[in-house]
Order: structure tokens, then C-alpha cells, then sequence
């Protein structure tokens, strides 16, 4: 419970607001890794894992705002339950070989999915008593959708120049979708259900990104310590769409 008190420059009012929520949530996740020994010179690294999340939370509310003489202003109160699920699962693939100058190449494969869903229900009721301003009753189910799937594939060469400095060349290139639909209906009261299409409160976005990242790393070896420097350069391209109301 909450007491909060507003001073303005021509106004003073009051809020006293409280709620109880209640919430739970499930989480599973499993990973592992694999290594496949092609031969004396070559291996296969694999490292898939998955997750999964499930929870919900409600919560009951109430507020009122009172004048400066005690005059009651607006109240508020509802309720609002939303059920979360989220699911992911990405995985590393990697190979690797020697050759007998020394030199080395590896190639590396990654993706990532996840795609997350919400059902949020909200009852709720704003009424004001001093204030031409048309009271907001709600009774809404919003619906929501997010994917985000990535993958990557990274290249390398190395080789040595000297016997204590190693250079290595490379590329990386990623490609990543990225979406959120959100949609909500009001509820019908003639056949009892939430089908109604609130269009203020529907909207969908699709996002493009793709990444390419050519380096060059030299690596430098002493006895006592070993150093790192890479230079390179990041192009990147994105598309982005969306509809609202209607409109792209």
C-alpha cells in the first residue's frame, strides 16, 4: 500500500494506491557437447542446448486521488493476469585442422531461435468524478509473438610468419530476423469471448540485420607472455518494416 502526496504550483492532491500480486514460474534447460576425432589432424566440436520457461503472474489493484478538501477525483481498480512461455534452443558447430607447416584453418557455425509468447488479460475500470473526460473501462486479452533467430558463420586462416609471431585471417558474416506482433481484442459480450480487434492496440514490426566482419589478428609469442591485435572492419545492413493501423 502506497500514500503519495502532489504538490503543484495551482493544485494539491492525494493517492492512495494497493495491489497483491501473486506469481510462478518454471524453468527447464539442457545442454551438452560433443567432439568428434576425424583424425590425427581434425576434430568436430558440437554444443547444442535448450531452454524453457513457463510462468504467470496476477495482480489485483485499486487507487483512489483525492482533492485538496477531501473531494474524491478518480478511482481505479482491476485486474490483470499475464501467462509467459519461452522457448530457445541454439547450438555451436565447430571444425578445426592442422597441417603439418604448422598452418590452421577453422570454420565455426552458430544459430540461435527463440521465440517467446505472452497472453496478458486485463479487467479494469478508471472512473472520474470531476472532469468531463469519459470514464476507461477495459476488459482486453493482448496477444503477443517475439522470434529471434540468428546464425553466423566464421571463417579463419592461420599461419605463422615468424617463429614467435602467428597471423590469422578471417571473415564473419551474421544474419539475424527479429519480429514482434502484438495483438488485442475487447471482449464480446454477446457471444461471451475476446474477439473484437482493438486496432490502437495492435501492431507488428520485422526487422533484417546482416553483419560481415573481414579481420586480420596477429599473435605474438614470448616465453613469459602472449599478445593479441586485431584489426578489421563491421558492414552492416538493416531492413526494418511495420504495420500500424493499417499502414507500412
Amino acid at each position: 500500500k502506497t500514500f503519495r502526496q502532489n504538490f503543484l504550483p495551482d493544485d494539491f492532491y492525494t493517492t492512495e494506491s494497493q495491489s497483491i500480486t501473486e506469481s510462478q514460474s518454471d524453468n527447464h534447460s539442457l545442454s551438452t557437447n560433443f567432439e568428434f576425432k576425424i583424425d590425427s589432424t581434425s576434430q568436430i566440436w558440437m554444443s547444442p542446448k535448450f531452454s524453457r520457461s513457463d510462468s504467470f503472474s496476477l495482480n489485483d489493484f485499486y487507487s483512489s486521488t483525492y482533492g485538496e478538501e477531501n473531494d474524491l477525483r478518480n478511482e481505479n481498480n482491476g485486474t490483470t493476469r499475464s501467462d509467459n512461455l519461452s522457448n530457445q534452443f541454439s547450438n555451436d558447430i565447430n571444425y578445426f585442422k592442422s597441417f603439418r607447416n604448422k598452418n590452421d584453418i577453422s570454420v565455426t557455425l552458430s544459430h540461435s531461435n527463440k521465440l517467446t509468447e505472452n497472453d496478458l488479460l486485463r479487467k479494469s475500470e478508471t472512473l472520474f468524478y470531476e472532469s468531463d473526460e469519459p470514464d476507461d473501462i477495459r476488459n482486453q486479452l493482448g496477444k503477443s509473438r517475439n522470434t529471434n533467430d540468428n546464425y553466423e558463420i566464421e571463417a579463419e586462416y592461420g599461419f605463422g610468419v615468424l617463429d614467435s609471431l602467428d597471423v590469422k585471417i578471417g571473415a564473419k558474416y551474421e544474419k539475424e530476423f527479429l519480429s514482434d506482433r502484438l495483438n488485442t481484442f475487447d471482449f464480446e459480450e454477446t457471444n461471451q469471448s475476446y474477439e473484437n480487434v482493438n486496432e490502437l492496440l495492435t501492431r507488428y514490426t520485422h526487422s533484417d540485420l546482416n553483419r560481415t566482419n573481414p579481420y586480420v589478428s596477429f599473435v605474438g609469442k614470448k616465453k613469459k607472455f602472449r599478445y593479441n591485435l586485431s584489426v578489421g572492419t563491421q558492414i552492416l545492413a538493416q531492413e526494418n518494416y511495420g504495420d500500424y493501423l493499417g499502414e507500412n
